[in-house]
């Protein structure tokens, strides 16, 4: 048990020194962005990573019994992420499985 609870806290700090330097990582992607005056690419990629993050705190309370059922043809907003030529497209559903 002793060796269960040593992997645990490695896979602990192993996870928080990951984040420590994505977060640093990250920091100097913004930073680089606003110092080439780059104010619009830097926004729209912390809306993103804001939004990122919101689906993934919800993510495990997500009910997709609840979600709207949309038929063929049925044109929909979705967000498909940062750097897409947009942020948001405008989708046509092609294919319905129900």
């Amino acid at each position: 048990m002793n060796n269960t609870n040593n992997n645990i806290e490695d896979i602990k700090i192993n996870s928080i020194n990951h984040k420590d330097l994505c977060l640093k990582r990250l920091n100097q992607s913004f930073e680089k962005h606003i110092d080439l005056e780059e104010y619009k690419k830097s926004d729209i990629l912390a809306y993103w990573i804001n939004d990122f993050a919101n689906y993934h705190d919800d993510e495990k309370s997500f009910d997709s019994t609840k979600l709207k059922r949309y038929k063929r043809g049925d044109i929909i907003k979705a967000n498909l992420g940062f750097n897409v030529g947009r942020r948001i497209r405008w989708i046509t559903l092609l294919h319905c499985t129900q």
